[in-house]
C-alpha cells in the first residue's frame, strides 16, 4: 500500500495517459493507437511524485504478461508503495489488446500482486441503450458472463483476490444486479 495515511486512496486509470501511449486506446474506433512514450515503471515513478496511491492498469500497460515481467511490476510496485488494480474487458470495442478470459485476469492479477481485478462487461446492446433494460440479447450475454464467473469463483477464492464488475455505460444497474 501507499506511503500516505489517508482514509480514501488516490489512484489513476493509465488511459488518462493514452495520448501517451498507456492504458486503452479509449474512445477510438479500430487500430488507433499512440505510440508508447514511457512505460509503466516511469510511471510509477511519477505517481510517487504526484502522490497518487496506486494505478488502474490494462494489459497494454504491462507490455507483457510473461510471469517474469508480472514479478518484475509486482516489485516495482511494492518498492514504489503503490496499489494497483488490473483492469481487464472481454471483447474491447476500442481496444482488443485489454480483452481477457476471468482465469488469465485472475492469474495475472495475482502475478502483478494486484488488489483488485475489475472486469469491463462489454455487452453489446441490439438498440440504443434507452428502453431497452432486459433485452433478451442483454440477458443472453449476461448469462455467459455469469458462468464464466461463476466457474471462476474456486479460482478467485484460492487466489485471495477482489473482483468488481463495471457496467461501463453498456448496462442498467439492475441487470448488473
Amino acid at each position: 500500500m501507499s506511503n500516505y495515511n489517508r482514509p480514501i486512496q488516490l489512484g489513476m486509470h493509465t488511459y488518462t495517459l493514452h495520448l501517451h501511449g498507456l492504458g486503452e486506446s479509449w474512445g477510438f474506433s479500430e487500430d488507433h493507437t499512440f505510440e508508447q512514450s514511457i512505460d509503466l515503471f516511469e510511471l510509477m515513478d511519477r505517481a510517487v511524485e504526484w502522490g497518487l496511491d496506486g494505478l488502474h492498469i490494462t494489459n497494454v500497460d504491462l507490455v507483457s504478461l510473461e510471469p517474469e515481467h508480472l514479478a518484475k511490476v509486482k516489485k516495482a510496485a511494492e518498492d514504489h508503495g503503490l496499489y494497483l488494480e488490473y483492469n481487464v474487458s472481454f471483447n474491447a470495442p476500442c481496444d482488443p489488446r485489454v480483452n481477457s478470459t476471468v482465469k488469465d485476469a485472475l492469474l495475472n492479477g495475482k502475478a502483478m500482486g494486484a488488489d483488485l481485478v475489475k472486469f469491463s462487461l462489454d455487452i453489446d446492446r441490439p438498440h440504443p441503450i434507452y428502453g431497452t433494460c432486459f433485452d433478451p440479447d442483454v440477458m443472453k450475454q449476461l448469462s455467459k458472463r455469469y458462468d464464466e464467473f461463476k466457474e471462476n469463483l474456486p479460482l478467485l477464492d484460492k487466489l485471495g483476490l477482489k473482483m468488481s464488475l463495471e457496467n461501463h455505460c453498456d448496462l442498467y444497474a439492475d441487470e448488473v444486479i
